[in-house]
């Protein structure tokens, strides 16, 4: 997802918002045989925005379940879209206080 400059009507700038994420992925592994396909995986993906001017953080998780690449990367986007909604609310509320 693209971050909005403040022009666009997005409350943030660009690199205000920090983003990180981490994959967790179960499966077939170290058990001595070899690989079955990637669709037997179980994939969870948590991401974590943060405006850096204020330290304000929102997290969020795409639920585990099996997904390809794209379906990850789509679900994925979404849930920074919500995310961003959500840290553009909290913002908004720290300065108007």
């Amino acid at each position: 997802m693209s971050k909005q400059a403040p022009g666009d009507g997005g409350p943030f700038a660009p690199g205000d918002v920090s983003v990180s994420s981490t994959t967790a992925r179960s499966g077939n592994r170290g058990d001595g045989r070899s690989r079955a396909s990637r669709a037997e995986d179980v994939s969870e993906r948590r991401v974590t925005l943060t405006h850096t001017a204020t330290g304000l953080s929102v997290h969020g998780a795409v639920p585990p379940g099996r997904y390809s690449r794209a379906e990850l990367r789509l679900a994925t986007d979404e849930l920074r879209g919500r995310l961003m909604s959500e840290l553009a609310t909290k913002v908004r509320r720290s300065r108007m206080r």
